[in-house]
């Protein structure tokens, strides 16, 4: 991920496929002439206050195929601690849809991703006309959804029984963890803050001690590293909310 301060030039300077001009001169041609160009979401969004923090691009074999970009809302949340975010998706060529995912991010948290994460709040085909008022109104909607499943979550305590269950299933979303790490250092708590039974704050020592650097170690004691692709880390948050919001709320 490219940190880029709110600065769309800074988006257009790291990945210049995202302009018409350099796919022309590449020859990538559009799937459809209705094509959402993802600056122009960026704009939208920007113009309703939110904030563009940071951009990444997928690449395969050599050749960019879609960008993804992170964008703080300006949606007021009453969750301490927390801020929502927004993930946007969209593919180079319009070979995919246009795709907004939700989510809140824990300030406290050094990893950088969603807290939460939930899928496919939004879809934008190519071919379907392309109203920002109408996703912005979905997205205000999401968020308050999350709001109130947030205070859900607090509510539910784990046994310990509970929490090893959990650390079982979800030590396998990682290829590299399945069968060569103990599945309990994901409860691991590595702040005061973080300390306690609740489902929140077991969600959030799962979720740091299985994507963050150095902090799960394998049967040899060598530590592992953290999950560096950005699309990798977002659907591990969208699996872990699942499974552990999914089965108590």
């Amino acid at each position: 991920m490219v940190q880029l301060d709110n600065n769309i030039e800074m988006a257009r300077g790291f990945f210049p496929s995202l302009t018409k001009e350099w796919r022309d001169k590449h020859n990538i041609v559009q799937k459809h002439d209705n094509y959402h160009e993802t600056l122009g979401v960026i704009k939208d969004l920007q113009n309703e206050g939110f904030v563009l923090r940071a951009g990444d691009q997928h690449m395969r074999n050599g050749k960019p195929t879609f960008t993804q970009f992170i964008l703080d809302s300006p949606f007021s949340l009453g969750i301490k601690g927390v801020s929502p975010r927004v993930y946007l998706r969209n593919s180079i060529d319009g070979s995919s849809p246009l795709s907004f995912n939700s989510g809140v991010y824990r300030k406290v948290c050094s990893n950088g991703i969603f807290a939460i994460s939930k899928k496919g709040i939004a879809t934008i085909q190519h071919t379907q006309e392309y109203d920002p008022m109408v996703y912005l109104e979905r997205l205000e909607r999401e968020f308050s959804d999350i709001e109130a499943s947030f205070e859900k979550i607090q509510d539910v305590h784990l046994h310990q029984d509970d929490i090893l269950h959990q650390a079982n299933k979800i030590i396998k979303f990682r290829a590299d963890t399945k069968d060569d790490v103990d599945a309990m250092q994901l409860n691991q708590c590595h702040r005061p803050e973080d300390k306690g039974d609740n489902l929140w704050l077991t969600f959030n020592r799962f979720q740091e001690n299985l994507t963050k650097d150095f902090l799960l170690k394998n049967k040899k004691g060598d530590f592992l590293p953290g999950v560096r692709n950005t699309n990798s880390n977002v659907e591990i948050n969208q699996r872990l909310y699942a499974q552990m919001v999914g089965e108590y709320v």
